[in-house]
């Protein structure tokens, strides 16, 4: 094969390639935050949540990106598991979108796409914008290098050994299904490996039958990464990554089934799509429509059992240790609204670790703090999650103040514990007489239920909650004040030399409760998350 064709091939490759991720990582940025919000309208509907499937799976043009986010809407608690089911079935029936694109002639349009798209992509500096400059250069990209690659395998169909190569696997026709899982496999997108399949059969290299088990295979390519990515999910998370597996495994098999069938002589899909059309380059984007289209028909009505299959299939968690993340996964960090809630929820689970009576436990009164391990490496756990998703740059403004808002309230928390901790130490240089007991429980319970409301306020990011807490903690609010009248009579009853203990534990309160105050201005701040 002379040079010139082979670079010319290369670069068409190459450029396919840049397309497909450019193309995915402006889609996720520009659709991923409208997602959580639109699939939560829609769980009480089936057929509303199958067609949120095939707009995200044309938008995204990734099943496994659609089945990561929702991953992560479920390690939330936003979305049930088992209602995000027909989003994960029927996305990829919108995904086969782009095959159809390819099919057209708009050889004229494809420099002048890409030209613009660049310069657009090179000079916007809002994210929106440039995300979506990033989707026409990446649509333009796909497109230039298709048409590379078909005028640089063109001249394979010539060569000796192609054609040895291709009468073998005409013979063995799930060697050709084998070739479309490794394709897919290495493009990491079951998309990419059927435009790839379509645009080679246009330039004369695969036959029809060929291309079409190509395809077929081509669904399964993608069950490796998707594995590899699940890792340390859980369980509700896992069992939608194990959906979209399933519905691959009943798509390439069932329609290898059909095909092999129809090889006997029975007309059904080639015989339908060459009755349809002579165009192969339309043929093969029917086919790989079907292929979708017709294991999310047959799977709808069965989402019931398939859920319990899941289930079974992948058991619910054993309680996690204290100091892992519940929510913060590294997958997460590729759909930023997401990993923004994510991160919400993980500081909401930090501050519920924190009680007076954590630091209960004997310790000699002068002894420096520590904090407990457990919270100690899940904060530290936050912060790098929150230190990796700022510096990925694929934050809005808005997202990234947000964040910005959230690690000041885990500095906040952290601080807190500290204070509590003095409070603890405090409450121990008391002494253990009845009226030190009666203050220790009457400091503790106040204090206690400050956090416990300061926990709910966190988890809900309610305006309401987050109000009553700043309002309860002001330095001449109800709590303090409460507080320092036990305290002043509990001064009164102490012998002298007791007396500063309850004036250093009046302080040691006050500082722990300002810091519920501080971190109750910073959660009213985060109340209207962005959309």
């Amino acid at each position: 094969m002379p040079a010139p064709t082979l670079s010319t091939l290369v670069l068409g490759l190459g450029l396919f390639f840049l397309g497909i991720q450019l193309i995915g990582m402006s889609l996720r940025q520009i659709a991923g935050p409208s997602f959580g919000a639109l699939v939560q309208r829609t769980m009480h509907s089936r057929v509303l949540a199958s067609l949120v499937g095939v707009l995200f799976g044309a938008l995204m043009q990734s099943a496994t990106a659609v089945t990561f986010i929702l991953a992560g809407l479920v390690s939330t608690g936003l979305v049930e598991a088992a209602a995000a089911l027909p989003i994960i079935v029927w996305c990829n029936v919108g995904l086969t979108a782009l095959a159809f694109v390819t099919t057209l002639d708009i050889h004229p349009l494809v420099a002048w796409l890409v030209g613009a798209a660049g310069v657009a992509w090179g000079l916007l500096r809002s994210s929106r914008r440039r995300a979506e400059a990033g989707v026409l250069l990446g649509m333009g990209l796909i497109l230039f290098g298709l048409e590379s690659m078909a005028r640089g395998a063109a001249p394979l169909a010539a060569e000796p050994w192609f054609r040895a190569m291709l009468s073998t696997t005409l013979g063995h026709p799930l060697l050709a299904f084998a070739v479309g899982i490794v394709a897919a496999a290495c493009l990491q997108s079951n998309t990419g490996a059927a435009m790839l399949v379509i645009t080679l059969a246009a330039a004369g290299l695969f036959p029809l039958r060929q291309a079409v088990l190509l395809i077929y295979g081509s669904n399964l390519g993608a069950i490796v990464l998707r594995a590899i990515l699940a890792l340390g999910l859980r369980s509700g998370a896992r069992r939608l990554v194990r959906m979209e597996d399933l519905f691959c495994v009943v798509s390439g098999a069932s329609m290898l089934m059909l095909d092999l069938l129809e090889s006997t002589g029975v007309p059904l899909v080639r015989a339908g799509v060459q009755h349809l059309t002579p165009d192969i380059r339309l043929q093969l984007a029917l086919v790989f429509l079907l292929s979708n289209l017709l294991p999310a028909l047959a799977l709808t009505p069965a989402l019931g059992w398939c859920a319990a299959l899941l289930e079974r299939l992948v058991p619910a968690d054993a309680p996690g240790a204290p100091a892992a993340p519940r929510y913060l996964t590294p997958q997460a960090l590729d759909d930023a609204g997401t990993a923004i809630l994510l991160l919400e929820k993980e500081i909401a689970r930090l501050l519920g670790m924190l009680s007076v009576g954590v630091h209960a436990e004997p310790n000699p009164a002068d002894a420096e703090h520590e904090p407990s391990p457990a919270f100690a490496e899940l904060g530290l756990a936050i912060e790098r999650f929150a230190v990796q998703l700022v510096t990925r740059g694929t934050l809005s403004e808005a997202q990234a103040a947000r964040v910005q808002s959230l690690r000041g309230a885990l500095s906040t928390i952290r601080h807190l514990e500290d204070a509590l901790a003095d409070v603890s130490v405090s409450l121990r240089r008391l002494g253990d007489t009845a009226a030190a007991t009666a203050v220790a429980r009457e400091v503790t319970t106040a204090l206690d239920d400050l956090l416990r409301q300061a926990t709910l306020a966190a988890e809900r990011l309610a305006h309401d909650e987050a109000a009553a807490l700043i309002e309860r903690t002001r330095k001449r609010g109800p709590v303090l004040g409460k507080l320092r009248a036990t305290l002043d009579a509990a001064r009164a009853a102490l012998p002298e030399d007791e007396r500063l203990h309850v004036a250093a534990l009046l302080n040691d309160v006050e500082v722990a409760v300002w810091m519920v105050h501080r971190l109750a201005k910073i959660l009213a701040t985060l109340v209207a998350p962005p959309r």
